[in-house]
């Protein structure tokens, strides 16, 4: 039996699970110069491409987390890689717009589960005191995974044309896939697991906790879980939605409109985009397992586990305010600094909010369902943060600054949905499956 601890071997598990659904997402959009040509896109067509894929997440995160909470971890992420080998490598396959369009929508349904699973298995894996610094050290893929898309997509065009790029990036989701259902088990049922380990882990739950489905953990608790739909009746529920809402937005715009703010606002060539242009992305990277070891530093020694979440959270949206500052910056290096600490803020923010999402399900039970519709959230601003960029670019004179201003007054909006909406980061209370306002 191998003397490790195997609670991280799952957390590596779930960044590279993270790093390729991302690869897979990011493949697109390095791929489309090459493919606008011969499958004769049009912007509008391939910006519809592009938004389905977060359109369709809206509803298919909280779906893949219902899944998550159903069927168990194990089998519905393993399902989900799947699914990314299966629809990514059927885009080496279009002949035209409405069919790229069509496996983009198959796509974003298979990835649904991602997110919710990820956080899922953490709380399976992780004490509440670890669980922060887990998220944010997995959540890093979300990050890595569109920065290691441009150089290993492009190399793979370069050699052998556009279509097999897609081939390429579905086969690390078969590979995944595999190696997950293989390795990941429940703490309790792991064979690599020593009871010292399986101690640590179990040190802040009870029976229910250690289960995995919903009728696992119904039996192990003798309580009815909550429904999904019974989430959205508590007020703890829609603050963090928000909080989620507003940083995606960001994050979005730099998935998208960055690139030509960066060249049409601020002069950037396409040799400085290349490589000037990676700080920002680099970092997010950083900010990620910032955020998760802060959160965690400070509950490890006794802080409030509110306080705990919400500090590293609030200091993180705090910094995503600087974005509007790049607008007024007259040299490059003055905005690629305010973008990077915009950039780094958000993410510093992810882990605890990912955290907030499992410290505050009602039962163990909603955990998946939490995660789903906290990534439907952020798939939401997915959607709308690029087709409102663009509507403001359209209407106003001022180039970006009505976008990266509406960018910062969300972050705003997210601080004091943290402070006035977010309660403790307890389990909420379950009341006849009508929960009140907490």
């Amino acid at each position: 039996m191998p003397r490790v601890n195997v609670r991280w071997l799952v957390a590596v598990m779930l960044f590279l699970g993270v790093t390729i659904a991302w690869v897979d997402r990011a493949n697109l959009s390095v791929a489309a110069p090459a493919m606008t040509d011969e499958l004769h896109l049009t912007p509008t067509l391939l910006g519809v491409a592009f938004g389905t894929f977060s359109l369709v997440q809206v509803f298919s995160q909280p779906l893949g987390g219902w899944a998550a909470d159903r069927w168990g971890t194990r089998v519905v992420f393993a399902a989900a890689g799947l699914s990314w080998f299966v629809f990514t490598a059927a885009t080496a396959l279009v002949r035209g717009a409405y069919s790229l369009i069509v496996v983009r929508l198959l796509l974003g349904i298979g990835e649904g589960p991602q997110s919710p699973s990820a956080l899922k298995a953490a709380s399976e894996w992780f004490p509440k005191r670890e669980r922060a610094m887990a998220i944010g050290f997995y959540q890093v893929g979300s990050e890595f995974g569109p920065v290691l898309a441009l150089p290993m997509i492009t190399a793979v065009i370069a050699a052998i044309g556009w279509r097999w790029s897609f081939v390429a990036a579905g086969a690390l989701g078969l590979v995944w896939a595999i190696a997950w259902f293989a390795f990941y088990r429940l703490p309790d049922r792991h064979p690599w697991v020593t009871p010292e380990e399986l101690a640590y882990i179990g040190q802040d739950r009870d029976e229910a906790r250690a289960a995995q489905t919903a009728e696992e953990i119904e039996a192990a608790s003798g309580e009815p879980t909550v429904r999904w739909r019974d989430l959205f009746g508590y007020r703890s529920v829609w603050g963090v939605l928000v909080v989620m809402f507003c940083r995606s937005f960001i994050i979005f715009f730099f998935v998208t409109w960055y690139p030509t703010y960066l060249v049409e606002e601020k002069g950037f060539t396409l040799l400085q985009l290349g490589t000037l242009g990676m700080i920002p992305g680099i970092a997010a990277i950083l900010g990620n397992p910032i955020g998760g070891a802060a959160s965690s530093y400070l509950m490890a020694r006794g802080v409030n586990p509110g306080v705990a979440r919400k500090a590293p959270m609030l200091v993180g949206l705090a910094m995503g305010t600087t974005m509007l500052l790049s607008a007024f910056s007259a040299s490059q290096t003055a905005a690629l600094v305010y973008l990077s600490i915009a950039s780094a803020g958000v993410s510093i923010a992810s882990a605890p909010v990912w955290s907030l999402a499992a410290d505050i399900s009602p039962t163990p039970g909603t955990v998946a369902s939490m995660g789903g519709l906290l990534a439907s959230s952020g798939a939401a601003a997915g959607f709308l943060a690029p087709t409102v960029t663009g509507v403001l670019l359209a209407a106003t004179d001022a180039g970006f600054v009505a976008p990266l201003l509406a960018g910062s007054i969300l972050m705003v909006v997210a601080i004091l949905a943290a402070i006035f909406m977010i309660g403790d980061a307890t389990p909420l209370p379950v009341k006849d499956h009508h929960p009140q306002t907490t």
